[in-house]
């Protein structure tokens, strides 16, 4: 139905009127119905669903397609990487590479060690531009020279190929204190084929110091009087292969210790001391000497550092390679008592056969009141005491007890000694010769001085008191070595002549009374004219010979006490030649430029040495 346009006029009119007029709006307006009607012609606005367009269909087959590609795509990829990774054909990887480092477990400082490096490229490509870095511990230092550190050395490598292995040892010389741990770094860097970006993987080895490179030791007796005068015995020795450069020490005194001099002048300060170069086995000792206070019973310490140093003007150690520590006990009796044995102040002393001993005695006291009546007693007990000869200044000795007295009879300032104030008295005594047949069979000779003094006390308001003080001393003898070399002829012309060679057999024969020797040998020079024949008796024995330096040595090791004695001797026979000059004919030809025996004795402590020079063809020892 079609409205004409009076009739919509109307309408609005009406419409303003409800809406701007005075009257009021009836509630019960009539409202329209609303109703749905089917639009006939909706039809017309919607393409069918056979009629899509044909760009759109297009596009969506477009999408689909892409989207499956990208999926098998990706399924692609995923297989060909499983692939790879599964069969390893085209990946390197670090763990296919095979890297260590060994060294031995525990070493000696100051002795070259072999530090060994293995690379083994177990992958199937090629490692590129290989370049191996090591870096070694502090105070490690260049073999051939411990002057030179030696932080860190890198190789260049280049290629390692696919199951190729890279070896590789090199030296070096650590430092260190005994049960120091060092460590020893690798690293290898590398690249890929095709790639820039640089690779790398490390190992390491930690290594032991079982020994320092050099010893220090310190001797002095472990207790002391108060403003005694003490005497520290010091002895450095080098364990090093190689020359340590540089070598000094330094000993930190304890309070209390005041110096007074030393056998060795110090560097610089009264605690330095710088040895310079030191070969392997060389040895420096020397004695300081001082006095030390303190309380009774307390304890010093003495410290003692060995190391190098780089400036040579200062009192410093750079390094150092070995501590030690020597305590001493304060002793403050009331009267005290010392014994110097041939003028040490020491608990051993070691003698050697058929030796005359001197014996000090001093005293001192250390009260603030004076001591009376003071008695000196002195108790000798040994096999190898000589009772006949004892000489006593100021005394006496009873030789049924081999006791020596000294009092006031004898000597008079024993009446009364005021204090602080000191004495000292002197006894003389000759041991046995271990040759006498009285000590024959005797093993590890000694003897006691056994000293003591007695002293009265006498304070005001208290009764009279008796105080003793002693100290005992130890002697030990040295073991006693005869060698013997004997010259036999052989063969060949006697006396020889000009062109031909005079045979000689050489004996050498060794006894030894009483203590064990360890580490015996004997050293002999060959003339640059005498021929070494290489022949010697008994077979079992140790002899070699060095041309270069025409040096025979007999490795003897061990040697028992009482051989040459209550055993058989040690001896050995080897052959020479000599053939002469024109200018030797009728002369007294030496055949031996020099024959030298050393030997450690187990019981003293000590090496003992024996020199023979020139032993000649008209000579027998």
């Amino acid at each position: 139905m079609i409205m004409d346009q009076g009739d919509q006029l109307d309408k609005i009119e009406q419409l303003k009127k409800r809406l701007y007029g005075r009257e009021q709006i009836s509630n019960t307006a009539n409202r329209s119905t609303l109703s749905f009607k089917k639009n006939q012609s909706s039809n017309s606005t919607w393409v069918k669903e056979d009629e899509v367009p044909t760009t759109i269909s297009s596009k969506m087959s477009w999408l689909s397609w892409l989207v499956v590609g990208s999926a098998l795509f990706f399924v692609a990829t995923l297989g060909v990487a499983g692939y790879i990774l599964i069969s390893g054909s085209n990946v390197i990887s670090n763990r296919n590479i095979d890297f260590s480092i060994k060294a031995p477990v525990t070493v000696k400082a100051g002795d070259e060690i072999p530090v060994q490096i293995s690379i083994a490229n177990r992958n199937k490509l090629p490692l590129e531009q290989v370049k191996l870095i090591v870096s070694y511990p502090d105070d490690t230092r260049k073999p051939g020279d411990a002057s030179i550190l030696l932080t860190k050395t890198e190789e260049v490598i280049g290629v390692i190929n696919s199951g190729q292995i890279f070896n590789q040892t090199s030296q070096a010389v650590l430092f260190g204190r005994e049960d120091d741990v060092k460590r020893i770094k690798a690293l290898i860097e590398y690249r890929i084929p095709g790639s820039n970006a640089v690779y790398s993987k490390e190992a390491d080895v930690d290594l032991t110091i079982n020994s320092p490179p050099i010893d220090v030791n310190l001797s002095m007796v472990p207790e002391v009087i108060a403003g005694q005068d003490v005497t520290l015995e010091v002895k450095v020795s080098s364990n090093a292969d190689l020359l340590l450069k540089n070598v000094a020490l330094n000993i930190d005194y304890p309070s209390g210790f005041k110096f007074t001099n030393s056998t060795l002048d110090p560097s610089g300060s009264d605690n330095f001391w710088f040895f310079g170069d030191m070969k392997a086995g060389e040895e420096k000792v020397f004695k300081i000497n001082g006095s030390l206070s303190g309380q009774s019973e307390e304890v010093k310490t003495f410290e003692a550092s060995i190391g190098s140093v780089e400036d040579l003007n200062a009192d410093k150690l750079d390094s150092i390679f070995a501590n030690l520590f020597k305590t001493v006990t304060i002793k403050q009796p009331f009267v005290a008592v010392n014994v110097l044995v041939n003028g040490k102040s020491s608990d051993e002393t070691v003698v050697k056969s058929g030796d005359f001993v001197k014996v000090d005695v001093e005293w001192i006291n250390n009260l603030n009141i004076p001591v009376t009546d003071n008695q000196i007693e002195v108790f000798l007990d040994g096999e190898i005491l000589d009772e006949k000869q004892v000489q006593v200044e100021n005394g006496f000795y009873y030789s049924q007890n081999n006791r020596i007295v000294w009092n006031k009879n004898t000597l008079s300032s024993l009446k009364s000694i005021d204090p602080k104030s000191r004495g000292k008295t002197s006894f003389y005594f000759k041991i046995y010769s271990l040759s006498d047949s009285s000590l024959v069979g005797l093993k590890n000779p000694s003897m006691n001085i056994k000293t003591r003094i007695i002293s009265t006390r006498v304070s005001e308001g208290f009764n009279t008191e008796n105080i003793v003080s002693s100290v005992d001393r130890i002697l030990k003898m040295q073991t006693a070595i005869g060698l013997s070399t004997k010259v036999s002829y052989k063969d060949g012309p006697n006396p020889p002549v000009l062109g031909s060679d005079t045979n000689y057999s050489i004996t050498l024969t060794l006894i030894n009374s009483s203590n064990n020797l360890k580490d015996s040998k004997i050293f002999i020079k060959l003339p640059i004219y005498i021929k070494w024949l290489g022949v010697f008796e008994p077979k079992s024995e140790f002899l070699s010979y060095n041309q270069n330096t025409s040096e025979v040595v007999w490795n003897i090791g061990d040697i028992l006490p009482g051989t040459g004695q209550s055993n058989a001797p040690k001896e050995i026979t080897f052959d020479i030649a000599f053939s002469p000059s024109l200018n030797q004919i009728g002369d007294t030809v030496t055949l031996l430029e020099r024959v030298f025996f050393k030997g450690f004795d187990t019981f003293t402590e000590t090496m003992l040495e024996i020199n023979k020079n020139n032993v000649n063809n008209n000579t027998s020892l």
